[in-house]
């Protein structure tokens, strides 16, 4: 997979693991329902993180988007 290669060259530390599975599965999710359909909630769902994660991590939906 493409995007795994170059999430893994963009956050190469180790400590960026659970940010590199949250771009992946966000990724998948915004392909497949539309970036106005998906929710920080189907995200956490398929990353099986917590919200507090992805908010610390990215602020928001739109800090996914923003990289």
């Amino acid at each position: 997979m493409k995007d795994i290669a170059l999430l893994n060259r963009i956050y190469p530390e180790k400590q960026d693991q659970i940010k590199r599975m949250i771009l992946k599965h966000s990724v998948r999710a915004f392909a497949e329902n539309s970036i106005a359909a998906t929710t920080v909630e189907d995200i956490r769902a398929r990353s099986k993180v917590s919200i507090g994660t992805i908010y610390y991590h990215f602020n928001s939906k739109e800090g996914i988007l923003a990289l």
